[in-house]
């Protein structure tokens, strides 16, 4: 997984296939592995704070063999609600 500006490598993204419990975490040059994953058609996702999500549909999945996917993410800012937090000194 990298960085679609930069094509920096993205540690620490979430990948899961949609409607199971299977997902992995990238490594630190952005690479991921999921095992056992039983043959069949899947929707891949990838996420991770900072940048848009993505998902790729139709992904194949056959016995013995690795079926490779690659993520390149956008960049998206992060906004937050404003917390407002006040203190009453009392003395």
């Amino acid at each position: 997984m990298t960085d679609a500006k930069t094509n920096e490598p993205i540690p620490f993204a979430a990948v899961t296939i949609t409607g199971t419990t299977m997902g992995a975490a990238t490594d630190g040059d952005g690479k991921f592995v999921i095992l056992n994953v039983p043959p069949g058609t899947y929707t891949i996702g990838a996420q991770v704070v900072g940048y848009q999500g993505v998902r790729k549909s139709n992904i194949g999945v056959s016995v013995d063999y690795t079926t490779t996917i690659d993520f390149s993410l956008k960049e998206s800012a992060v906004e937050l609600d404003v917390v407002e937090v006040r203190a009453n000194a009392t003395h």
